[in-house]
């Protein structure tokens, strides 16, 4: 039966901090900018000093329990600014914004990259590099032509949660499809967001790239929303609505993520995590070095290798049962209750799974454009 109880915090924390919260309600992707600038090497670069890094990142993981490392070396955590959306933090860098680290997304990596907002990282700094999963390491782009452009640190995955009680036949089925069945037609709800909503339908059209569709991929894309929209709900954008539908049975499944289930389950609702067999969507968070970055380089490598220490790792586990890249992490929390949430092997999700990465150039206007038609009925 290929279903797991997987709680990440897409959406509705854990706990009152916990980063996806914020992280992964802003998924809209922006079509690259076009500007090119030359990477300067961070190594050797003009007017380093010896203040704490400034990072740029998503609120909750300036906690201070995920830089311990570094704090217990330096004294103090380092800077923090932090934004709300991925285009935000875009848009801020380009404006001239300029931290010593920030965050980008798997599928906003390219975009930092070639708008020269982030240099290379020397993984050979990093004590704790050669204990993460390999897969999480070598993703395009943020391992491109031989360099290392972002370090993950977290990583989590969306999919369907469900009532089993409501909807047997899935039980034994996991299956995106569940998410077009007129059998619960006004009892199916889907995120309102033209990244996951369009994914999932590409997914579900057999398309073989949901990120570079061609014309004919997205009107297979549009009959397929076309279709599911008079079956949903609604569309939500906040997953406490979701919940809420979901443990009174007002819906019987929804796109979603796993932090729901866990919040439903310890109110005794009978919900699962279902992985459709056609593959999950995948998100990581990254760490990467910023152009023109003045911290001094051995206290940016120890803010990095903190971030992804076994510690911060079973925080991440442990606390908000976010996915930890690093291995060592694993052995500092309850092997059964990894395994059970099948947060165990990085590597063989990313392989299943459908990563987020930027729409293209082309598809990108086409997508939000279609996305926005079918929602209004046209």
């Amino acid at each position: 039966m290929n279903k797991i109880q997987w709680p990440f915090p897409n959406g509705t924390s854990l706990s009152s901090v916990a980063p996806g919260a914020s992280r992964r309600q802003v998924l809209g992707t922006l079509a690259s900018a076009g500007i090119l600038v030359t990477s300067v090497p961070f190594v050797g670069r003009a007017q380093a000093s010896d203040h704490h890094p400034l990072v740029f990142t998503w609120d909750g993981y300036n906690v201070p329990e995920l830089n311990k490392p570094y704090s217990d070396k330096y004294g103090r955590s380092p800077e923090f600014s932090l934004f709300g959306g991925l285009d935000e933090a875009f848009a801020k860098h380009l404006s001239g914004f300029v931290p010593d680290i920030t965050t980008p997304g798997a599928e906003t990596i390219e975009r930092w990259r070639d708008g020269g907002i982030i240099v290379p990282t020397d993984t050979s700094r990093l004590n704790n590099w050669p204990d993460l999963f390999d897969g999480l390491k070598t993703q395009a782009p943020a391992f491109e032509d031989g360099q290392q452009w972002a370090v993950p640190f977290a990583w989590g995955g969306s999919a369907i949660v469900y009532r089993p009680d409501l909807a047997p036949e899935y039980a034994d089925n996991p299956t995106w499809d569940i998410l077009w069945d007129p059998k619960y037609e006004g009892r199916l709800s889907m995120r309102d967001d033209s990244t996951d909503s369009v994914v999932t339908a590409a997914i579900v059209a057999g398309v073989t790239d949901p990120f570079n569709m061609t014309d004919d991929d997205i009107a297979r894309v549009r009959a397929l929303l076309t279709e599911q929209r008079p079956l949903l709900r609604y569309y939500w954008s906040d997953a406490t609505s979701m919940e809420q539908s979901m443990a009174t049975g007002e819906i019987v499944a929804s796109y979603g993520w796993t932090s729901s289930v866990s919040i439903l389950k310890s109110q005794g609702i009978p919900v699962e995590f279902m992985v459709p067999k056609e593959g999950m969507i995948v998100w990581i968070d990254f760490l990467s070095i910023c152009n023109g970055a003045t911290a001094s380089e051995e206290k940016v490598y120890d803010f990095i290798d903190s971030m992804i220490s076994p510690e911060s790792g079973a925080f991440l586990l442990g606390e908000w049962a976010v996915a930890s890249p690093n291995r060592k992490a694993y052995d500092l929390v309850d092997l059964e209750m990894v395994k059970e949430l099948g947060l165990d092997n990085a590597d063989a999700v990313t392989e299943a799974g459908v990563l987020l990465i930027p729409f293209s150039v082309e598809s990108q206007p086409k997508v939000v454009g279609m996305f926005d038609e079918v929602k209004s009925g046209f």
